[in-house]
């Protein structure tokens, strides 16, 4: 059984979550040391056990996303998965790609150095979209002649986007993985609603004004997710 622990100052209780490769996450609030978090696990082994039988049935026996050798390759630059002969992980920025050593001879399968490995991915996501993603929205409601709020940059998964009714538009991360023209639309998606809060007949009039051709760009959303990591 493969746990990882991680410790969260929001976290009021030990959570245990078992997750679709079967990898168990033990989240612990400050205060709780790992030998208390440990006892918790061990009396709840019985159910975690249950949860990693269903995660199996349902997934089955599914491989390491990541491995020595990963290629992840962001709008900006190429993130590899490396062998380091030093004794602690590490990143580091090289010419043409950004590197994630792992310590040679580290099981990489393990759910720990997969979580790092995702972890620092998705956090070169974020580099890359607070200075892109802010960029283009101060760029696009510039030329379209739309005042916005503030532009803030979300790990969110359940939207691309949002616009809140101060106008404020709040942006998925994810959306760096997605064309220019599609992360365009997104954006233009977002100042569409500082003027129509609503799906409405007229909001996709105003969309299609902003942006012509918007209602193409829309079905072609559909192929992409923020299921990336």
């Amino acid at each position: 059984m493969n746990i990882t622990y991680k410790t969260s100052p929001r976290a009021k209780y030990i959570r245990i979550t078992v997750k679709g490769r079967g990898e168990v996450i033990v989240t612990v609030p400050n205060g709780v040391t790992k030998t208390q978090a440990e006892t918790f696990v061990q009396k709840n082994k019985k159910w975690i056990d249950d949860k990693l039988e269903q995660a199996k049935e349902k997934h089955g026996d599914v491989p390491a996303e990541y491995g020595i050798g990963t290629e992840f390759k962001t709008k900006l630059t190429v993130v590899k998965v490396l062998e380091t002969e030093k004794e602690k992980p590490f990143l580091k920025q090289e010419k043409d790609f950004l590197g994630i050593y792992i310590p040679i001879g580290s099981n990489i399968e393990r759910a720990e150095w997969q979580e790092l490995i995702k972890t620092q991915i998705e956090e070169q996501l974020k580099r890359e979209a607070k200075y892109y993603l802010v960029k283009r929205t101060r760029e696009l409601s510039s030329l379209k002649g739309i005042k916005i709020g503030k532009v803030s940059i979300r790990t969110t998964k359940s939207r691309w986007g949002s616009c809140s009714h101060n106008d404020d538009i709040s942006l998925s991360v994810y959306l760096m993985t997605l064309p220019d023209e599609l992360i365009d639309y997104v954006i233009c998606h977002e100042l569409a609603h500082v003027k129509e809060k609503n799906h409405s007949k007229a909001f996709w009039a105003h969309l299609e004004m902003l942006l012509p051709g918007a209602g193409k760009l829309d079905k072609d959303m559909k192929k992409y997710t923020t299921a990336v990591l």
